[in-house]
């Protein structure tokens, strides 16, 4: 409470910064959950965004949780982008992702590489590249938060994600981007999504 109590109204100005807050979960005999929060940054304060709940596989493990909630995140921060140039123009903003899974975040953020889920990693690196080829390198921002360390933000996302995993019937799924794991042509176009983008805006270090 004394989190949400803290929170501006959203004013009437240009943000400085997206904070969105990933985490996912699986109980047993439950569905695989993800939960993410969204916090928009003002020179007065931070206010509420929103906050998205999903159900990412059936049955799994929990790491494809933490995986899916940083992908629907990059989502909807890419969505957020297109949102940023119709209304703010060249106005600068950072992104930052608040996660308590090593692996998944520094997985998109590209620090790590693992063997598990490569069809994620190339997912997450590919939208994280179009987010960064948009808005720079130095305005994205990779932050590990401890897990139940009285973050009351990332306990917020694990309780969504947990709601997710509990009552899948009730929770929308990811089929959007499910699609695009299991279809190879679909998961490389994603890949040259930012290239695209670079040779529309003629920058001159995009590769041809």
């Amino acid at each position: 409470y004394d989190a949400l109590s803290e929170l501006i109204s959203t004013p009437e100005e240009v943000p400085l910064a997206l904070h969105f807050y990933t985490d996912g979960s699986k109980i047993p005999d439950g569905a695989v959950g993800a939960g993410i929060v969204l916090l928009t940054e003002y020179r007065q304060g931070l206010a509420y965004g929103g906050a998205l709940c999903k159900v990412i596989t059936p049955e799994g493990h929990a790491g494809a949780g933490e995986n899916g909630a940083v992908i629907w995140a990059l989502l909807w921060a890419l969505q957020l982008s297109n949102h940023w140039w119709t209304h703010f123009g060249a106005a600068d903003i950072h992104f930052y992702f608040h996660f308590d899974a090593l692996n998944a975040g520094y997985l998109a953020g590209g620090y790590y590489r693992t063997k598990q889920f490569p069809h994620h990693r190339t997912l997450m690196r590919s939208l994280a590249q179009i987010l960064q080829g948009r808005h720079g390198l130095s305005r994205m921002h990779w932050r590990h938060v401890k897990a139940h360390a009285g973050n009351p933000w990332n306990e917020l996302a694990d309780t969504i994600a947990k709601f997710a995993s509990q009552h899948p019937d009730q929770v929308p799924h990811s089929e959007l981007w499910h699609a695009w794991l299991h279809d190879p042509a679909q998961l490389l176009a994603v890949q040259r999504v930012w290239n695209l983008e670079q040779m529309q805006a003629e920058c001159p270090h995009a590769p041809q």
